[in-house]
Parts: C-alpha cells; structure tokens; sequence
C-alpha cells in the first residue's frame, strides 16, 4: 500500500521522530526491504506517523 500523496523515508523518519520512534533513512529503508523487521513497541508509531490503524498495516 503507497502512502497518497507519497512521502520520503526521510520524512518518515521525521514523523516517527515525533512519536518517539529515532530510525534513519537508511533503517527505514532496510524495513522497506525486508531486512529489519518492526518490533511490536514499535508499531503503534508507524501506524501514527503514517495516520492509519494499526490494522492497516497487518493487512496483506
């Protein structure tokens, strides 16, 4: 699922930044990836910074 309009992962660093959650683009860019996984403390945080539910993102 791609975010409308689209963001960076340096803005998607930014927004997580804000709810308390410090990864660098290249971090959110290994997740993108598949190479880092999500813990599950860190979940909620992706779903604020990108403004779904937590739901939405175990969605496949």
């Amino acid at each position: 699922m791609a975010a409308v309009p689209r963001i960076t992962q340096e803005d998607l660093a930014g927004r997580l930044a804000r709810h308390g959650l410090h990864l660098s683009q290249p971090q959110i860019a290994k997740v993108e990836n598949g190479v880092r996984l999500i813990p599950d403390l860190e979940v909620p945080a992706f779903a604020k910074a990108l403004k779904v539910s937590v739901e939405v993102l175990f969605e496949s």
